[in-house]
């Protein structure tokens, strides 16, 4: 992970932190663990699918869904012709979605196409 800056929420200061994401498999991907009493905030997002079709949400802890679902999870289908499909959060100063406290944030892939970008976040207050 690189600093990435930092934002201030109700007088508390976050830093922001870029996670890359480079994952080729259907599988449940790491990308961060707060610390105690703070919860996992997605400031921005940018996700690629390469190469072939995929599906993915966000997942807190072991099965809190919080963005998109295991039931209705967000299509990166190759478009003919097109190129290839992304999913595009410019940053947000106040966050896009975030996880539960005290719960690692999870990148899930429902399929084995590649998925390739990077994720801005940071650790928020809890309450």
């Amino acid at each position: 992970m690189e600093e990435s800056g930092t934002v201030t929420q109700d007088g508390v200061e976050i830093a922001i932190q870029r996670v890359n994401v480079d994952v080729t498999s259907a599988t449940a991907t790491l990308l961060r663990t707060p610390a105690s009493g703070k919860r996992v905030r997605v400031f921005a997002c940018a996700l690629i699918g390469v190469g072939a079709d995929n599906t993915f949400y966000f997942r807190s802890g072991a099965s809190t869904d919080v963005f998109c679902s295991s039931s209705n999870p967000y299509p990166l289908s190759l478009l003919s012709g097109v190129g290839y499909p992304a999913l595009l959060l410019n940053r947000n100063q106040d966050g896009w979605f975030e996880g539960e406290v005290d719960e690692a944030l999870y990148l899930v892939t429902t399929t084995s196409g590649p998925v390739e970008g990077s994720v801005l976040l940071g650790d928020a207050p809890g309450s």
